[in-house]
């Protein structure tokens, strides 16, 4: 049964499987007031992580937490096959040889002559993967000299669409240049309507008069759901943890979305408060699932911003906060110098407030901001790095962390006892745009202790380094 699951793997193609759940509050000592994750944080939290509404229809589900490992193996493995190459006037087509490197099945084509005119040498491998009209493929393909001069022109690799009764349409996009190292490429494209199958190929442009004297060994294509990372061979046939036990639940997520978008409705604070965190407004919701693919940062899922002021209400409102911490994963992704970040709690319709406490300029900046008004756990300057944010204040002392090393603090700032508040899990104004994977709301100053165990389990499950 072919699943609907995306690839939840680390930047630069790394397949990573978690550990499993800890049920990180499980372990601190102080219990939290707020607490919102795509991932399961308490073992007693039975709901579900947050309820997602779908670009084609509007309709809504809730998606939960992956009760068992979710893997997925790649879709289509193409069998290679030369049988449908075409070759420019004057270029003779010859399979040489076949074999298997890299772990990967091949075939050797000698391509020679002198082109009669502007032409191309294209390799297709023959044989069709199934694909449904509309969801998102990445078709994905290798190959490299063997022997002789490679063409001139630059390779493309094109994902040649099919009906049941013939050619549909054959987009493109460059390739890597063809040399005696292994090249490796992919094309992702939603596949048009009517197309039942693929069958992707590399096409090289030969000029008019072009002596062609070449040998290249072509890899067998993939073809697979979703948006992949490019890496066409090594492991494709191998199945990948898309989830684990306490993971965000992707097959759920993907099943529902289908090729389109999924914004979030709410996130459900796993606190045990019942502080839910809801946007009713479409264009004030921040994306979960984009063409078809989760949102990721550092392999695991992640809401992201697509314009600015986007932001979740705390539906429950704080009450007599003498203390407080705050706790965020986050990244900002666009920026255009003043920051932009996850906020901690603030009054409904109140202002950004007073007593701005901040580190020195630059780009670790991060700000606290505590006043009668509005209380921002993080913001910070620009970021490119998923990173751990930590503000605690007890009394009128403030701390400021990042990825778990104290870079500001023991600074006097007036707190104020709140009793109204309400919170803005994600927002940034008219200059930010931000990723946030976590945010966890504390009515205590937390203990040395606790803050570490929370940011090291953080580290180990986002791919962050803490101190």
């Amino acid at each position: 049964m072919r699943q609907r699951a995306t690839r939840l793997s680390a930047i630069g193609g790394v397949s990573r499987r978690s550990l499993g759940p800890t049920f990180v509050l499980d372990q601190l000592s102080a219990p939290s007031a707020a607490a919102y994750s795509l991932r399961k944080l308490r073992a007693a939290h039975m709901g579900s992580a947050d309820r997602v509404r779908r670009s084609s229809d509007n309709a809504e589900a809730n998606i939960g937490f992956a009760t068992a490992v979710q893997t997925r193996t790649n879709l289509t493995a193409i069998p290679i096959n030369n049988n449908a190459g075409a070759t420019a006037a004057g270029v003779t087509m010859t399979t040489v040889g076949t074999g298997t490197e890299f772990g990967q099945p091949y075939i050797d084509v000698r391509w020679q002559g002198t082109s009669t005119g502007v032409g191309f040498l294209q390799f297709v491998h023959d044989g069709s993967g199934a694909i449904t009209p509309g969801l998102t493929y990445t078709t994905s393909i290798g190959f490299r000299l063997v022997s002789g001069t490679a063409p001139s022109g630059v390779p493309t690799i094109r994902a040649l669409y099919y009906t049941s009764s013939g050619f549909l349409s054959g987009p493109g996009r460059p390739l890597p240049p063809l040399t005696a190292a292994l090249q490796r490429g992919a094309f992702i494209g939603a596949a048009p309507a009517n197309a039942v199958f693929t069958r992707p190929s590399i096409l090289m442009p030969v000029n008019d008069g072009e002596v062609v004297n070449a040998t290249i060994r072509y890899y067998a294509a993939n073809v697979e759901q979703g948006t992949g990372n490019a890496r066409p061979l090594l492991q494709r046939n191998v199945p990948e943890v898309v989830a684990d036990i306490g993971d965000y639940d992707a097959e759920a997520v993907l099943s529902f979305v289908g090729g389109g978008d999924g914004f979030e409705t709410t996130r459900y604070d796993q606190s045990g408060n019942g502080r839910n965190a809801t946007q009713t407004t479409p264009g004030a919701q921040t994306r979960i699932v984009s063409n078809g693919a989760i949102e990721t940062q550092n392999g695991r899922a992640t809401v992201v911003q697509t314009a600015t002021d986007q932001s979740l209400l705390i539906s429950s409102a704080f009450s007599g906060f003498t203390s407080a911490t705050g706790v965020f994963v986050f990244r900002q992704l666009v920026n255009s110098g003043v920051g932009a970040g996850a906020h901690g709690f603030r009054r409904n319709g109140g202002n950004d407030g007073q007593n701005n406490h901040s580190p020195a300029s630059g780009t670790t900046a991060l700000d606290g901001f505590f006043s009668a008004d509005r209380m921002s756990f993080a913001n910070y300057g620009p970021s490119t790095t998923l990173t751990i944010h930590t503000v605690r204040q007890t009394g009128t002392a403030l701390q400021l962390f990042k990825n778990g090393t104290q870079i500001d603090g023991n600074k006097t700032v007036a707190f104020t006892t709140y009793a109204t508040e309400k919170a803005f899990l994600m927002d940034a104004n008219s200059n930010g745009t931000v990723a946030l994977s976590e945010g966890i709301i504390f009515g205590t100053a937390l203990s040395t202790t606790d803050r570490q165990i929370l940011e090291r389990n953080q580290g180990q499950y986002y791919g962050i380094t803490v101190a």
